[in-house]
């Protein structure tokens, strides 16, 4: 049967580029794979809530802040029959996503333009898949938090210069057990902080981290810092202990 696979950006003013990747997986051993979806509570289009907290001052400074959140909960149960079977699978996914912004946009000379942001995606999925009497659960959790903190300098004789700091990570987990009875582990965890003045490199500098282990022994590590251009540290495999 034809299937619609379609993104929507919630308040896109323009236009919003993504790059997507469809995975699908074959049976080789049937030239035709029935099935049926028997439980679907994904529903309609995710209603984000938006919390305006601006005002405007006697003088036109705006400041406050805006938060958008939007948090979904569904499950999607569903069998198919291969060619070794009847397979049954549910996807139970927990996708919550929450953006923070505090503005200051004064009108009157001199100006320090202020945005704060904090944003936070988090993605909590697990699928559980059973074959005959065999089974077999999936659990993957994974976070994105970004803070930005970002001022802006303007004064009568048009000088202008930037401050600027960021805080990212990538954070997951995932879990495959069999039977109920855990068999792999893994955890990746990737880290960074930067911060910069423009156009003076006056407290330019920036830290990375990467670290990844698994529950059959393997483990990478490595932390770097960098400031004024320059590479100025590398510690490998500090966080790989016994």
């Amino acid at each position: 049967q034809p299937h619609r696979l379609a993104i929507n950006v919630f308040n896109n003013s323009q236009y919003f580029s993504t790059t997507a990747t469809l995975l699908l997986y074959l049976d080789r051993g049937s030239k035709r794979v029935t099935g049926r979806v028997t439980r679907n509570t994904l529903g309609a289009a995710p209603t984000p809530v938006l919390q305006d907290g601006l005002t405007t001052a006697k003088d036109g400074t705006v400041s406050g802040n805006l938060t958008i959140f939007s948090l979904r909960h569904f499950v999607i149960e569903g069998w198919v029959q291969t060619s070794h079977g009847k397979v049954q699978t549910e996807v139970s996914n927990r996708i919550d996503f929450t953006n923070s912004q505090d503005f200051v946009s004064p009108q009157v000379l001199p100006l320090a333009f202020v945005q704060n942001i904090k944003q936070l995606t988090t993605i909590s999925s697990v699928t559980k898949i059973r074959a005959g009497e065999r089974s077999r659960e999936i659990a993957t959790r994974m976070s994105w938090p970004l803070e930005a903190d970002m001022t802006v300098y303007l004064d009568a004789a048009g000088g202008f210069s930037q401050v600027a700091s960021i805080r990212q990570a990538y954070d997951r987990s995932d879990t495959v057990s069999r039977e109920g009875e855990v068999k792999f582990h893994s955890v990746v965890s990737n880290s960074g902080a930067w911060a910069n003045e423009y156009p003076s490199t006056k407290g330019q500098a920036g830290s990375q981290r990467y670290f990844s282990a698994d529950s059959e022994g393997a483990c990478y590590a490595r932390s770097i810092k960098a400031a004024k251009g320059v590479l100025t540290g590398i510690t490998d495999g500090a966080d790989c202990g016994d």
